[in-house]
């Protein structure tokens, strides 16, 4: 009998399976902006879900916007001008923020007030600024590359074979967030860039929990 059949599953591998594919990467053009944010309590043990719930509906109440059930894990859907990604994690709780078109590069206003954060249940483990753009020419990226960032701590890397790069230099900037690149070759669709936008995020989030550890 093939695994994975007669009855020998643990209950909760089909809810689990379901929950990974329920949460959709987002969708994002080659001209944009993104800011994330990864939120935890300063101790595991003061983990407040349901405060986060109401952190998540006040910041859309003062967008008109209206929060989701409770007991919902994730949530996708507009801020204002904005489009919202927000995930409850096991160990943090995330927002992540698109607008197109982007503005100038690292110029626009975050969608996270402060105030979000002093009064909310949890601290920052993770903030970033993203900037998204149509790849120029080898020339022009690294004069750009090299105006964004700091050259010193610069880390530039291509992928999907190239298709993407991927640019940052580690350094928390003014206003408390990393800023990374992200520069899509003409014709990379817009799921990929969304898809490379919400790795980037991942990565730099438990990158920090890493070194937490």
């Amino acid at each position: 009998m093939p695994v994975g059949q007669g009855g020998h599953d643990h209950p909760l591998r089909g809810p689990l399976v379901e929950e990974l594919h329920s949460r959709p990467f987002p969708v994002i053009g080659p001209d944009a902006e993104a800011h994330f944010l990864a939120l935890r309590p300063g101790h595991r043990s003061e983990r407040d879900r349901a405060a986060e719930h109401r952190q998540l509906a006040d910041l859309l109440a003062a967008h008109g916007g209206v929060g989701p059930e409770p007991d919902r894990s994730h949530w996708i859907g507009r801020l204002g001008e904005w489009h919202l990604k927000w995930e409850s994690h096991t160990e943090f709780v995330s927002f992540l923020a698109w607008r197109e078109p982007g503005g100038q590069p690292f110029e626009g206003q975050s969608p996270f007030p402060g105030g979000m954060v002093a009064e909310g249940p949890g601290r920052v483990l993770a903030a970033l600024t993203m900037h998204v753009e149509s790849a120029p020419e080898e020339a022009e990226i690294v004069a750009k590359l090299s105006d964004w960032f700091e050259p010193s701590s610069l880390a530039v890397s291509g992928v999907l074979e190239e298709e993407l790069i991927v640019a940052g230099d580690f350094r928390i900037a003014e206003g408390g967030a990393m800023r990374f690149a992200v520069l899509p070759r003409v014709g990379t669709g817009r799921r990929r860039i969304g898809r490379v936008v919400q790795r980037v995020c991942e990565i730099e989030t438990y990158r920090a929990l890493a070194m937490f550890g």
